[in-house]
């Protein structure tokens, strides 16, 4: 569905679709829109994902993820769609410099640490910006 195209359209659109499907599994669903540099991930299980930015991403618990890659930084929202409080570990191939990130075995790979709100906030994605 692209909201704003004609049917008669739709298959040149999708010919030349900016977003790229990375990864449609029961386990994880991925894209990447190439001109804006976003990836969105959909974990409904553990694991990992390369994207196009040369990166690898791996999460221990199910959850939402959205990064948005700039020159001077990359940015990374998680949520849970349960609504519910959890930690997410988030492990990245690449080192980051930034609130919650620790650097594993050597440079080339981070992992990040989303402490994620329940309560009244239950669902809402925690943004943070690396360098």
């Amino acid at each position: 569905m692209v909201p704003g195209i004609a049917a008669d359209t739709l298959a040149t659109y999708v010919g030349r679709s900016p977003v790229k499907i990375l990864r449609n599994a029961p386990s994880l669903q991925a894209v990447w829109h190439e001109r804006l540099r976003i990836a969105g991930l959909a974990f409904y299980e553990p694991g990992e994902v390369e994207i196009p930015l040369g990166l690898t991403v791996a999460v221990d618990v199910p959850c939402l993820v959205l990064l948005k890659e700039s020159p001077e930084k990359l940015l990374i929202s998680v949520s849970n769609p349960r609504n519910e409080q959890a930690t997410v570990q988030l492990d990245v191939s690449r080192s980051l410099e930034g609130d919650g990130a620790d650097v594993l075995n050597g440079p080339g790979r981070s992992r990040i640490t989303f402490e994620l709100p329940g309560g009244m906030e239950a669902g809402k994605s925690v943004t943070r910006a690396y360098r």
